[in-house]
């Protein structure tokens, strides 16, 4: 009976400590899709090339700029930027937050276009963008 017991006990905890694993393994790859995400999207503001937004935004995006708030398809997310940027073309982009809780991230970054200050409020799920904030500051 103790033997048996015994391998009860070693079979718990060894599958505890294999979901524990894989827990960590799904979080891990989870926030390093987000700062992939993150990076491409500031490399795509600086350059200007909205082109490459449409792979890692979510097939509906909110996008707000200026307190104007819309819901819109990944092909007019991409085209709203696009005029935003043409206006407002981006001197300097720096991450000031960045974070996640399970599948959901969310970032703060700064932006400068043409001597103004911008602040950029990103929320992402399962690696692709569903928010994006352009607020004068």
């Amino acid at each position: 009976m103790t033997q048996i017991n015994y391998q009860k006990k070693t079979l718990n905890m060894n599958t505890k400590l294999l979901l524990t694993g894989l827990l960590i393994i799904t979080i891990s790859a989870l926030a390093f899709g987000q700062d992939e995400v993150l990076n491409k999207f500031a490399a795509d503001m600086q350059s200007g090339n909205t082109q490459d937004l449409l792979s890692f935004l979510n097939d509906q995006v909110e996008i707000s700029i200026d307190g104007q708030s819309n819901s819109l398809s990944k092909g007019e997310s991409v085209n709203l930027i696009k005029g935003f940027l043409s206006k407002h073309p981006v001197s300097a982009f720096q991450y000031k937050h960045k974070g996640s809780s399970g599948n959901t991230g969310y970032a703060i970054a700064s932006m400068v276009s043409n001597g103004q200050n911008y602040r950029i409020m990103i929320r992402m799920k399962d690696n692709t963008i569903e928010k994006i904030e352009f607020k004068p500051e």
